[in-house]
């Protein structure tokens, strides 16, 4: 599976078991949407049935729009059966704030967990 590179945002892909998707640099997009869904639909496809890690450590900032896109992700990868951990940096304020609601989320889904980290020195 190729990485996304687009704008200031990388999705990088590592083909680990489990799989692990890291989110590096700012997701500041107009819509998001365009440019995100397609390849999440992309990953869902690919890694049906799979573990994944979705990890939001590295990111450094986005706006509220693309919060959509995550919960699309969350759908998605229920409906496809990957058994998803989305990690954030809850030592990040703006992080916190965007993930604790997912969190709760997270627990209407079969196969998905969302967990605040603390970002390693």
């Amino acid at each position: 599976m190729e990485n996304l590179k687009s704008d200031d945002l990388e999705i990088a892909v590592a083909l680990e078991d489990p799989i692990r998707i890291s989110w590096i640099g700012e997701s500041g997009f107009t819509d998001p949407g365009a440019v995100l869904d397609p390849y999440i639909a992309r990953l869902g496809d690919a890694f049906c049935g799979r573990n994944a890690i979705v990890d939001f450590m590295d990111l450094n900032y986005m706006n509220s729009s693309t919060v959509r896109s995550i919960i699309y992700l969350c759908k998605l990868f229920n409906e496809k059966s990957i058994q998803t951990t989305i990690i954030y940096n809850k030592s990040l304020n703006w992080q916190a704030v965007s993930f604790r609601p997912l969190e709760s989320l997270g627990q209407l889904f079969e196969y998905i967990n969302v967990e605040g980290k603390e970002a390693s020195a």
